[in-house]
């Protein structure tokens, strides 16, 4: 698998980017209290309408660790030292974590309860220690050329509050995009670094709103990984940093 990192915008035509770079990424943008209700929906809009498939939010059945009581770090933060670690910790064979990996990233497989070679013990310490996919599926578009784009929400964990009851049916405020792009000979998968960006360039819509956050890597693995189980998508050969956010500014996690 090929991995770039480059600006959003890298492709974007030199006549639509002002020569004084720097004046640009230093330029204030007046940002009206409808300014992220604009964003969303010009995000949405980017694909043509005619070959979109509902907008209406799509969720994605998710492991019982994704409950708020689950407090532990995602799996898709997680790679084979890490998880070995976990297991030793754990009084469980070191093999497991590779168990663990295969299931989710060959055989796409988030739900503990599915892994069948994983001892019982095993799979209810895995539901208390790791939340398995964070990201809501708003939205999955499909272009006429085969562009898929998956709109996903990043729900905050809420704070645990005695005798509270969660909200449910929220649309997460924090949201990115992430797209497939097929060629003849590659599968080219598009992530997002941040939500919103940082720089302000003025032929971007990502950085009306400014920066609400950097994404952890899990998240920007997940976004892959989701990617990468899109029906008849193949299997992704490319990851290019050109989503949401500048790619530099979030290095540690990319």
């Amino acid at each position: 698998m090929r991995m770039r990192l480059a600006c959003p915008h890298a492709n974007t035509s030199a006549e639509t980017i002002t020569p004084n770079i720097t004046a640009t990424a230093r330029s204030v943008t007046t940002v009206t209290p409808d300014t992220n209700t604009n964003i969303k929906a010009s995000l949405r809009g980017t694909l043509p309408a005619a070959s979109h498939r509902s907008w209406m939010p799509r969720r994605v059945p998710l492991a019982a660790s994704t409950s708020p009581e689950r407090r532990g770090s995602s799996i898709f933060d997680q790679d084979p030292e890490s998880l070995r670690h976990w297991a030793a910790e754990h009084d469980l064979p070191r093999y497991l974590g590779d168990q663990v990996l295969r299931w989710v990233h060959e055989r796409g497989v988030i739900d503990p309860k599915l892994m069948s070679d994983v001892s019982r013990r095993g799979r209810e310490l895995l539901l208390e220690s790791f939340r398995f996919g964070e990201a809501v599926e708003l939205a999955a578009p499909v272009a006429s050329d085969g562009t898929r784009k998956i709109l996903l929400g990043w729900p905050d964990p809420p704070e645990a509050t005695e005798g509270s009851l969660p909200v449910l049916g929220q649309e997460p405020e924090k949201q990115t995009e992430c797209v497939m792009i097929p060629t003849e000979d590659r599968r080219t998968a598009c992530i997002s670094s941040q939500v919103g960006c940082p720089v302000g360039c003025r032929f971007c819509a990502s950085g009306l709103g400014g920066l609400e956050g950097n994404l952890t890597r899990g998240r920007i693995v997940e976004q892959a990984w989701r990617l990468g189980r899109l029906p008849d998508s193949g299997r992704v050969s490319n990851v290019v940093f050109m989503g949401m956010g500048e790619p530099l500014a979030n290095l540690s996690a990319v």
